[in-house]
């Protein structure tokens, strides 16, 4: 992953991701009753669950796993303009203000980029976003959704 050459900003944001995922999992941890310890590894781009993957992994997976950290700073950059404190997906959640579940409006925006590149597919190019774009966009909003979508299964039952 340190061969990608993420910048400055990206490495920030990686560190605060992993840190954020060491706190949930200690606090996960203690609320199950175990003692184990999350131990930090040094480097602000190291997500040491994906570098057990990336050491065998096929070159094909690696990229794969590549678009799921591109996915992560994707998902901390914009939760930074969209989210409010306490509720990173406050701006999809918003949809429930007119009757439609959190993770079904997360979908509705993912159709707007399947409609945007359904655009590209017909007409060979798009004016105001890539595709690569598009599609970060559309596994994110899919991930957002199947968050919510879990939320309110257990707010349910």
């Amino acid at each position: 992953m340190g061969g990608q050459g993420y910048g400055e900003r990206d490495q920030a944001l990686l560190a605060e991701i992993y840190e954020a995922a060491e706190k949930e999992a200690k606090a996960a941890n203690r609320a199950n009753g175990d003692d184990l310890e999350c131990q930090p590894r040094q480097g602000a781009d190291s997500f040491f669950f994906f570098e057990t993957l990336l050491d065998e992994a096929h070159p094909t997976s690696k990229l794969f796993y590549d678009k799921l950290i591109a996915a992560a700073l994707l998902h901390a950059k914009k939760q930074r303009d969209y989210g409010k404190e306490g509720d990173p997906f406050a701006n999809v959640r918003a949809s429930e203000e007119w009757g439609v579940p959190g993770w079904v409006g997360a979908m509705i925006r993912a159709t707007d980029k399947v409609r945007r590149l359904q655009t590209h597919a017909t007409r060979g190019s798009l004016i105001n976003e890539s595709v690569e774009d598009s599609l970060l966009d559309l596994a994110v909003y899919s991930l957002i959704a199947l968050v919510l979508y879990e939320q309110d299964l257990a707010t349910k039952g």
